[in-house]
């Protein structure tokens, strides 16, 4: 939501507020001192300002429970009865508990232990801004407008309202249930996602207890649930304190949905594909039609004028390496990652029939992988009538020109040589 609507939004709802008050109370005095006004006007400052998700860190988790904590102390020591200890001994819970997870916390939280994911998530729940506050709202409400007569009936009210509205029993009830799933292939995961490169490359963390280099080996992503997506490990990295990958993703299992979800994504590895599909990067940013951008590893040995393949729908599209130059980009922690970026030119989709590239008039799909192409699938042969005069750099792509085009340009080309010269023998 933009933030003119945002604020749009916070501006009437205050006004209604205020206005609302204003008719019951018959002044404006309560702007300034009544409980039932500050957990509203907190409420719409932080549901109408603030998307709910940024309220799932602990810390903000910590700001709304001291804030709640705050507002309570409003309330005069002859008003606090049973329901404001419950009241208050929650936004205590919070202050604590999300305080002390600040401390402990060092990773994602899908790879912390199971207590913490608990706790945390719990937190995620009950400490939301309109969880604390609505109830906050009602509370003060009866407390100014008249408490009811049969107090014990409005307070199992509150209490039903708090338990089943706020706690929001289903979530509560599968995340406890999470911590009791069999954590079926938990032993044999590689590591788990960190994050999600839209529409195919995934970010990875590796264990570190993996020898040698990964890269090349297939990669199925999954959940206790099952399978949701495979792909290709392109990207292995070794720094201090972590090791980070990244999977170009070539299949997407009907699961895949689940990746949205909060919960840990491990990766299986699988066995090393064939040398010539051996992955070296993928389709990057500032590619266009004519021209592919990708990055390698700096250890990786290319040359200018060697071929790339990528797979565009159900053809394989090549382009020839032109340019190239090192950058580096941060892997958090104070670690870098060296990269050499590269550019390709377009050659075009390879038509055996007459041994040579036809163009395309679209750009590669973006996060799709490539590889170095050494023309294996293609005949060094010349078609009828040219002579074969070469091939591209570390491939079999033939190079080739029509022979009587080129006994006609040489033989041109001798004779102005020569008659330039006078000094020839022959022709």
């Amino acid at each position: 939501m933009p933030i003119k609507h945002r604020l749009v939004t916070l501006v009437l709802s205050l006004a209604i507020l205020v206005t609302i008050g204003r008719w019951f109370t018959g002044s404006f005095d309560f702007v300034l001192g009544q409980f039932w006004f500050f957990a509203g006007a907190l409420l719409l400052v932080l549901g109408s300002l603030v998307d709910q998700p940024h309220f799932s860190k602990d810390a903000n988790v910590f700001i709304n429970g001291a804030t709640g904590w705050m507002s309570l102390l409003v309330i005069a020591k002859t008003q606090r009865e049973s329901l404001w200890w419950i009241f208050f001994c929650w936004a205590s819970y919070l202050v604590v508990s999300s305080f002390a997870l600040m401390m402990i916390r060092s990773r994602e939280l899908s790879a912390e232990g199971k207590a913490v994911q608990f706790f945390s998530r719990l937190n995620r729940t009950i400490g939301r801004s309109e969880a604390i506050f609505s109830a906050y709202l009602l509370y003060g409400i009866f407390l100014q407008f008249a408490y009811p007569r049969d107090q014990t009936a409005i307070n199992c009210l509150l209490l039903f309202w708090a338990v089943f509205m706020i706690l929001n029993v289903p979530t509560i009830a599968q995340t406890i249930a999470s911590l009791f799933e069999r954590q079926k292939g938990i032993t044999e995961a590689a590591g788990y996602i960190t994050g999600i490169e839209s529409p195919r490359v995934a970010g990875v963390q590796l264990d570190s207890s993996f020898a040698g280099p990964l890269v090349g080996r297939a990669v199925t992503l999954k959940t206790n649930d099952g399978n949701i997506a495979e792909g290709v490990l392109f990207e292995d990295y070794i720094v201090r304190g972590v090791r980070k990958g990244r999977v170009g993703l070539t299949d997407f299992g009907p699961r895949w949905n689940e990746v949205s979800a909060d919960r840990r994504i491990n990766l299986i590895l699988g066995s090393v594909g064939p040398k010539a599909e051996m992955p070296i990067g993928v389709v990057s940013v500032g590619s266009s039609i004519g021209k592919l951008m990708f990055d390698v590893d700096p250890r990786l040995d290319l040359h200018a004028g060697e071929v790339v393949r990528v797979k565009i729908g159900d053809a394989s599209s090549y382009y020839q390496i032109i340019g190239a130059n090192i950058g580096n980009t941060s892997l958090g922690e104070g670690n870098i990652a060296q990269k050499v970026h590269v550019a390709a030119g377009q050659l075009g989709i390879w038509n055996s029939k007459e041994a040579l590239f036809e163009p395309i008039d679209w750009v590669a799909p973006a996060g799709e992988l490539l590889a170095v192409s050494r023309g294996e699938e293609v005949k060094a042969s010349a078609p009828s009538g040219c002579c074969l005069v070469g091939s591209v750099p570390n491939s079999n792509f033939p190079i080739h020109i029509n022979c009587s085009d080129a006994v006609t340009h040489n033989t041109a080309i001798i004779g102005v040589t020569v008659a330039e010269n006078r000094t020839s023998p022959f022709i």
